[in-house]
């Protein structure tokens, strides 16, 4: 194992025996019978090589009463089936993607530090669910070995709230005061002329507020499992059409800079219109957001042999740092507490729609979103 590559951490493992030997060694250790006993979240005692060498009672219970050898020598990663634990014969902490993983890092700065270290850890598992936790890793020697102590709790649900309440009371606010402020010019005005246009504008900040809490209604039902598909047939330049207009009804100050690119193919296929809506306006919405003054947004559908393939492409470059993280649920890069519209692309797509979700960007071309479905789902 010494000779595995990594792109992060060290892919170096400890051997069997090594591993029963501290295994052996830690049963002694009332600090660790103490954590085990006590301590009423999920601790791990790690080796140099972050492999478990000791597991608390309570980690024990959360795996449903597993023998204690089928964890010994496994990485966090790979006992909590992160989709990258395995991607590299090195396993978790050695792929590109654990360079922003808040749990290897905290171990690694734990190593080198008598301080315990705190970081957020967002894990999407092989079978597609997401979790964010907190964890805490510290530096503990014993009979002149160096260990870690590594405790995780879930903080998903506080993240998830966190997040829907600052985005929709954020837009919910925005769009109010909107209503709010052109009521009172509707109330004062004296010059009819002008009634249209207050009357306009406001029932476009009502269905924008109403679009907002069905949003956030699909969004919620989608991750609780409890949303319900309905498939019927679309027809792929409609909705393309129907998703810019809807979204330059809200604001029209984009109307030069979105094109439907001139290849788009107009063909039927079987789809949800409604979560398709949601899936296209928010990859419209993004590659918006991401644009300067006078690049264009250009929207595209062609047929493949099965698929009927989305795009939508910005002038932007996403950063690398940015690119490994863009499918999380909390993560975004427009400050603490956004972060929904990749997450749940990628959601609704590929979890209800049977679809397939990624990206392509370049510091010379751009960015383009994709999102492809079979052509045929009922």
């Amino acid at each position: 194992m010494d000779n595995v590559s990594t792109m992060f951490a060290s892919a170096e493992r400890a051997d069997e025996n090594s591993l029963l030997l501290d295994e052996q060694l830690l049963e002694g250790s009332e600090l660790a019978d103490h954590l085990s006993n006590v301590i009423p979240f999920v601790v791990m005692i790690l080796n140099h090589q972050r492999q478990i060498v000791y597991a608390s009672n309570k980690l024990m219970e959360m795996l449903g009463g597993k023998p204690k050898s089928d964890i010994l020598g496994k990485r966090p990663g790979e006992l909590l089936k992160c989709e990258h634990s395995d991607e590299t014969p090195g396993g978790c902490g050695t792929t590109e993607f654990c360079r922003q993983c808040g749990a290897v890092r905290a171990i690694l700065k734990s190593q080198d530090s008598d301080m315990s270290i705190e970081e957020e850890c967002r894990i999407v598992t092989k079978d597609g669910k997401a979790f964010d936790f907190r964890v805490w890793a510290s530096r503990y020697k014993y009979h002149d070995k160096e260990f870690t102590i590594f405790s995780v709790i879930d903080i998903s649900a506080e993240k998830r709230r966190g997040i829907l309440e600052r985005t929709f009371f954020h837009d919910i606010n925005n769009t109010v005061s909107t209503i709010n402020n052109y009521t009172g010019l509707f109330k004062s005005s004296k010059k009819y002329e002008k009634f249209p246009h207050y009357a306009d504008v406001m029932q476009k900040a009502c269905k924008r507020l109403m679009d907002e809490v069905e949003s956030q209604r699909k969004l919620l039902a989608a991750e609780s499992g409890d949303l319900i598909v309905d498939i019927s047939v679309v027809h792929t330049q409609e909705i393309l059409a129907d998703i810019i207009s809807s979204f330059l009804y809200y604001d029209g100050s984009h109307q030069e800079h979105i094109i439907i690119d001139d290849q788009t193919e107009g063909f039927d296929f079987d789809s949800d219109y409604s979560l398709l809506s949601r899936i296209l306006t928010n990859m419209l919405k993004n590659a918006v957001e991401a644009s300067t003054e006078g690049q264009t947004v250009t929207v595209k559908c062609t047929k493949g042999d099965k698929t009927a393939v989305f795009s939508v492409h910005n002038e932007s470059y996403i950063p690398r740092d940015i690119q490994l993280q863009i499918f999380e649920r909390s993560f975004s890069t427009k400050g603490c507490g956004r972060g929904i519209g990749t997450y749940s692309i990628k959601l609704f797509a590929e979890h209800y729609l049977n679809g397939n979700v990624w990206f392509e960007t370049a510091e010379y071309t751009g960015t383009t979103f994709y999102v492809a479905f079979p052509l045929s789902i009922r």
